[in-house]
């Protein structure tokens, strides 16, 4: 096989995405796609390339969603901080 045609397969295979939704709109329907991932890997739905690949990005996306969140726990402290030394009840 030449070249071009081994690229052309080689674009045609990374560009076919993930055959399921990647639902992501909140920790929970992050956490579901997580074991769907896992679910459709052990299948042999995806290969293990797509696998580690969605894997680290899912692990990524919720790292920042628990930082976030840590973010507005912590402001709410503070909050509630400064109104018990103001003396608000």
């Amino acid at each position: 096989m030449s070249d071009s045609v081994l690229t052309e397969q080689n674009n045609r295979k990374q560009s076919r995405g993930v055959p399921f939704a990647l639902r992501l709109r909140s920790v929970a329907s992050t956490r579901q796609t997580f074991a769907r991932v896992l679910r459709e890997y052990a299948r042999g739905t995806i290969s293990q390339d797509e696998y580690r690949q969605l894997v680290w990005g899912l692990s990524q996306y919720l790292g920042a969603l628990r930082l976030e969140k840590e973010s507005e726990i912590e402001d709410r402290l503070q909050e509630i901080e400064e109104r018990l030394n103001r003396g608000d009840r």
